[in-house]
């Protein structure tokens, strides 16, 4: 038997050795204090990860060995390369497939080890979707036991396939939440982050039955699987939800909830999230461009009305097009 040796390094953890292995247990009730900087950077991080993140856990069987880590894959190299320099791990370059020329290869970042461990603990205040998964992995590098290691990674299946499934019941309760009256600056990283992995930040655009003319309209859309997320930002920030129901076209596909912020409501959260934005701060700054050429209420009354009123349209059937390019999967 491996003699375990215990040697204390703070109030809030402690490392245990055994053999060659080593443990870092964190308590989870002494937080390290951040400051404001840092708090909005796992703020983002943590709605990136809550739209498209994963806690692993896992294991092989022939030899068995368990696995575990903090995975993030996109198509966007920089802003794993953000992950990187910010919160250390690795990235790992996706190569371009030939047979699907008009994609982006997918890369991956992981973080393992200590350092998940750390990480994992300090986004738990800033998690949603994902912070039971967080907590589960948490107790997973901490355990020790085979069994009790097997029993986590059971919940943990269980848990992403049974957890807050969309219901027509669930989403009319949370449409009718009321807003908020205030959110800070987490919050706002934290929408950030979810719309560079999750959202679409786009400009419809449609024509109006009676004149012919084209309408736009500016707006953030997400469609998701799960309401926890989508509940904490319609409270937020307002929107409204609607009901997907696609599990009965395909009995594989899951029911979803699709959130909507556009017009008055967006307009003044573009300019709070486009400092945090990564992957559609391009987009963001257009969509801003595009408010400013909303007319007040009354319209232009001025005599070179319908000289002023072209350029507008002018500008935004070419922002409506620059918009749609940067949303393209084509780009790289």
């Amino acid at each position: 038997m491996p003699r375990k040796v215990l040697t204390t390094v703070s109030t809030s953890e402690r490392v245990i050795s055994v053999g060659l292995s080593c443990l870092l247990l964190v308590d989870l009730n002494r937080r390290k204090k951040y400051n404001a900087t840092m708090n909005i950077e796992l703020a983002y991080l943590a709605g990136y990860i809550d739209g498209d993140g994963c806690f692993y856990i896992g294991k092989n069987i022939h030899p068995v060995k368990y696995r575990s880590g903090i995975i993030i894959s996109s198509t966007n190299k920089d802003t794993l390369r953000y992950f990187w320099k910010r919160f250390k791990g690795n990235v790992q370059f996706g190569k371009k497939n030939i047979k699907f020329k008009t994609y982006n290869p997918i890369n991956r970042w992981y973080i393992g080890g200590k350092n998940a461990l750390l990480l994992a603990a300090d986004l738990l205040p800033f998690l949603h979707e994902k912070k039971k998964c967080a907590e589960l992995y948490i107790q997973f590098v901490e355990q020790t036991s085979r069994l009790e290691r097997d029993s986590l990674i059971f919940k943990m299946k269980q848990f992403r396939k049974t957890k807050n499934n969309v219901t027509r019941e669930e989403v009319e309760k949370i449409n009718s939440l009321t807003k908020e009256t205030s959110y800070n600056k987490n919050d706002v990283a934290y929408l950030a982050g979810f719309i560079d992995s999750e959202c679409a930040l786009c400009l419809s655009r449609y024509k109006r039955k009676t004149t012919g003319n084209f309408l736009y309209k500016a707006l953030i859309q997400c469609n998701n699987t799960k309401t926890t997320p989508i509940r904490y930002l319609k409270e937020k920030f307002g929107g409204s939800c609607n009901f997907i129901p696609r599990n009965k076209t395909n009995p594989l596909h899951k029911d979803q909830i699709c959130w909507r912020i556009s017009a008055a409501q967006l307009k003044p959260i573009l300019p709070l999230i486009l400092p945090f934005l990564k992957n559609k701060r391009a987009v963001c700054e257009k969509l801003i461009e595009f408010t400013n050429t909303i007319l007040d209420n009354g319209g232009d009354r001025q005599k070179d009305h319908k000289s002023t009123y072209l350029h507008v349209l002018q500008k935004r059937d070419l922002l409506f097009n620059q918009i749609s390019h940067l949303n393209s999967k084509t780009i790289i």
